[in-house]
This record gives structure tokens, sequence and C-alpha cells, in this order.
């Protein structure tokens, strides 16, 4: 997914310390074709076509549909996790700084 960003707002200037991103993956399954379209089997008396029993491509895409809620459900959740983590390490990072930058005043 593409957000485009117009610098024309503002003064173009960009705090990249500023910038989040979210980022979530999702399993896609693509069709393929089988690589082969027909097969016999020939023995001394006789010869059997072979019959196509399930449609793979169509299971593979019915499978996915039917894990959409526990997948997305995971997926949220992970990036709920990850991002509370991160900005709890920013919070945690300003108020170190903010510490270390007082202790040369404790010195006089």
């Amino acid at each position: 997914m593409f957000i485009p960003y117009n610098t024309a707002y503002g003064t173009g200037d960009i705090n990249l310390n500023s910038v989040n991103s979210l980022r979530a993956t999702y399993p896609k399954y693509v069709a393929q074709r089988p690589y082969f379209a027909s097969a016999t089997i020939t023995n001394a008396d006789s010869t059997i076509s072979f019959e196509k029993a399930e449609d793979i491509n169509e299971l593979a895409f019915k499978t996915l549909n039917q894990r959409f809620a526990k997948e997305m459900g995971k997926i949220l959740t992970r990036l709920a996790v990850k991002k509370s983590a991160e900005y709890a390490l920013k919070a945690s990072a300003k108020e170190m700084e903010k510490t270390v930058r007082t202790i040369p005043y404790l010195r006089a």
C-alpha cells in the first residue's frame, strides 16, 4: 500500500523521529496449474485413466477464506503488542535522556 505525502503542507521539514509505520502481512494463495492434464495406467489387459478427485486450488482458496478471522486476529494482536512495546521503549528512552541531562547539575 502506498500512502502519498505532500510536503506542500507546512514547511516541508520532516522529523524522522516522529514517523510511525504499520505493516501487517496476510497470507495470499497463488493458484498453480497442474503439471499434468491427464494420465493413464496401462496394464496388459486394460488401460485406466486418472480422474480429478479434488481441485486443490479451489480447496486452498476456501481454506484461506475460512481462516481469515483467526489469521487477522493473530496479525492485529502481534501488531498491537509490537507497537505498545515500541511506545513504552520510546517513553523510557525519553525519561532516561532527561535523567542523564540532569546528572551534571547534581555535582554542584
